[in-house]
Formats: structure tokens, C-alpha cells, sequence
């Protein structure tokens, strides 16, 4: 298994070869036309063109890497498994879950506590809401479990109902 480390370690090292590589051939070509005898103001500054060319791509390359190793290095921010749009069938409930998805597989579970509703509590005649859970606790897969709308009614009992929820996660 690799480490972030090791990948941008990895990666500098091949780069770092490369350009010995490109440098090495570029150098031999400006000796080798120096040393003919035959070398040219017009010689020179072919030379110096591709120099120039040379030392502008190595320049371009150090810092794409550059780019990449802090990519690579920098704390992630956890990602999320989030569901579309979803609807409640209760306008203006308050939402909460009771027991925990389960991932259709059963190779896991997301309990309650590790499942955002929002929002947990509905506008007036707003039906829509989203779940999401951190993807990095849990195994990939389709989770299933219920999502409990609660109205209440001034002087009657509450509404209660039950919807049933995918939580895909990848």
C-alpha cells in the first residue's frame, strides 16, 4: 500500500529523471555542434532557442508537480454520500430516523447518528429533503432504511409516516 509520501517521492523521482535525461541529450547536442568546427552564430542561437525551450518546460513541469505533491499532501475534506432530492409525505414535518441503513449486501450498517438530514425540520409546505453520511466509514454499496416525518396537529394526536430511503455509497 502506498502512502501519499511515497507517491509524491515517486513521482519527483521520475520527473527528476526525465529532465537528467532531456538536459543530458540537450547538453551532448550543443557540445557536439561546438566541437564540429562548423559552429555558427545561426548555430548558437538554435542552441539557445532550444535551451531557452528546455528550461521553460523544466520550469512548467517543477511547478505542475509541485502542484500535484500539495494536492496529493493536503487534508482532505471527508466526502460524502448523499441521496437526490427527496420528498416527505408530511408537508412542513419535523424528519428523524429511528434505526440504522442497512447496505442491502448486509456488509454494513449507517446508524442514525451518522446520517445528516436536511433539513431536519420542514417550512410550512416544504416537503423536499437530502441525507448524506461520510462514504469513508462504511463499505460501498446500497444502504436502505426509513425516514420517520412527524406534524404536529394543534389538539389531535401527531401525523406520523414513514418513508423508505436509498443511500447509495460509493
Amino acid at each position: 500500500m502506498s502512502t501519499p509520501l511515497g507517491d509524491v517521492a515517486a513521482e519527483f523521482a521520475a520527473l527528476a529523471s526525465s529532465l537528467v535525461d532531456r538536459w543530458t541529450e540537450r547538453l551532448a547536442a550543443t557540445a557536439t555542434n561546438i566541437d564540429d568546427g562548423q559552429y555558427t552564430a545561426d548555430d548558437a542561437a538554435d542552441d539557445l532557442a532550444a535551451t531557452t525551450s528546455l528550461a521553460v518546460q523544466t520550469g512548467l513541469q517543477l511547478v505542475s508537480g509541485v502542484i500535484d505533491a500539495i494536492a496529493i499532501l493536503a487534508p482532505q475534506k471527508p466526502v460524502d454520500a448523499s441521496t437526490p432530492l427527496l420528498e416527505s409525505p408530511l408537508a412542513g414535518a419535523a424528519l428523524s430516523i429511528e434505526a440504522p441503513f442497512v447496505n442491502l449486501d448486509a456488509s454494513g450498517a449507517l446508524f442514525p447518528s451518522q446520517i445528516t438530514i436536511q433539513p431536519r425540520q420542514l417550512a410550512a409546505q416544504e416537503i423536499h429533503f437530502q441525507l448524506s453520511a461520510p462514504a469513508q466509514s462504511c463499505e460501498p454499496g446500497l444502504y436502505v432504511g426509513s425516514v420517520t416525518a412527524t406534524l404536529a396537529v394543534p389538539g389531535s394526536p401527531p401525523q406520523v409516516r414513514s418513508t423508505r430511503v436509498l443511500l447509495p455509497v460509493q
